[in-house]
Formats: structure tokens, sequence, C-alpha cells
């Protein structure tokens, strides 16, 4: 509560001005089954989260999107859930990537959840389609001095005798990637950079002709 005192004459006015008190999103949903690269055999799959805390004692609700694409660029499901989890149907010896962003009933959300994948499996599959890489370093949208700079992923496919190979794409716009390197068994690959906004992505092949198209990821060299 503000105090404003006007002095008019010999007349003391005081006139009191109230704040609105600020709205707090909700915290970051954890998402907890299927567990991230999890194979699933039921065709009819229960999802499920934990829930979100508001500091606010608000009503929370939950965005949640699932995809074939770790991008995200089209969705199999979107839908404003009340609970901590959603049934869902898939299809046999598919992947999928799914994550939740908590709303609450004030208009205040969260960052998305990380993102988890699955794959629905049924009998008699010959070979699985590896995961998509998964980012280690550098950090989504961080900062990082100009040089040498190391980018880092990981790869997983539920083959267990596979071997994974992986595409290294890097530059300067989202649109405009370029392959720096084909095939290397390397989890990491080094590349001199200048200051600049770079993004670049991970293709994950296996050795039965699997791929899956990475993520594009984005971090700024000062």
């Amino acid at each position: 509560m503000k105090n404003i005192i006007y002095i008019i004459g010999l007349t003391v006015l005081f006139y009191s001005c109230a704040t609105e008190d600020s709205n707090n999103a909700p915290t970051i949903p954890e998402l907890v089954f299927p567990a991230n690269n999890q194979a699933c055999t039921d065709l009819i799959l229960t999802l499920e989260w934990e829930p979100s805390a508001d500091s606010d004692g608000d009503t929370v609700s939950y965005l949640l999107e699932v995809s074939n694409t770790i991008s995200f660029s089209s969705l199999v499901l979107e839908e404003v859930v009340e609970q901590t989890s959603k049934a869902i149907s898939v299809t046999g010896d598919a992947i999928y990537y799914w994550r939740v962003l908590a709303t609450d009933n004030s208009g205040a959300s969260s960052e998305f959840s990380s993102v988890y994948s699955f794959y629905s499996e049924t009998e008699g599959i010959e070979n699985h389609v590896p995961f998509a890489a998964s980012l280690l370093a550098p950090s989504q949208n961080d900062n990082i001095a100009s040089g040498i700079i190391r980018l880092q992923w990981e790869g997983e496919d539920l083959d267990e005798n596979d071997v994974l190979v992986f595409d290294v794409y890097v530059g300067s716009s989202e649109n405009m990637l370029v392959k720096e390197a084909t095939d290397i068994s390397n989890n990491y690959f080094d590349v001199s950079l200048t200051a600049d906004t770079y993004y670049w992505r991970i293709d994950v092949k296996d050795s039965n002709g699997g791929e899956a198209i990475g993520q594009v990821w984005q971090f700024t060299v000062d």
C-alpha cells in the first residue's frame, strides 16, 4: 500500500493507492510415465505427470502435446487436461514425443516440461528406429565464448546390437543448416565459431537403416 500526501494550504490530504498482487506461474510439470525412451506394448497408454504447485493456491490445468517428431512441428494430440494423466491411443511400431505445460486459472503458465519419448512396440518388429538425440552441451540458448566449441549429445536405440552414427548440422539460420560431419561414431563434435547466434541438429542413424531427424538447438557465441 502506497500513501500519497498533498498539502493544500493548511489542509493535508491523504490518498491511498493499492497495487495489484502479482500472479505467480505454477511450477513446471515433471513427467512420470512412460519413462524416457521406454518401449510400451499397450496401444492404449496412460501418460502421467506430477502435479504442479501454485504458490497462489490457484487451480491448475495442463496442456498436453504429443507428436511423432521431436520438433513438435505436427501434433498427434493437443489437449487441455484437468487431471495429471491422460489415456491416449497410439499406433504400433512408432516413436512418440510428449510434453506438458501448466496454466493456472489466473492465466499464468509455466514453461513446458522436459520432452520424453517412448516407442509403441508390437510383437515381431525387426528393428526399432533410434530415438532422436538428447542435448548435452551447450545448453539450449546458452551464451559461450568464441573459439573451439564442443557440441555434445546422447543417442539411444532399443536394439542393443545396433551401432549408432551421427550426422552433424550447424548454421547461423535455423533454415540453412550445413552438414559439418557425416556418420561419425562419437557423441561430440568440435567446431570453431566466432561471435554470432548458431543453430545445430543431430540426426541419428542405426546400422539397420533406421534414422531419427533431430531437434534444432540454439546457442550464442559472444
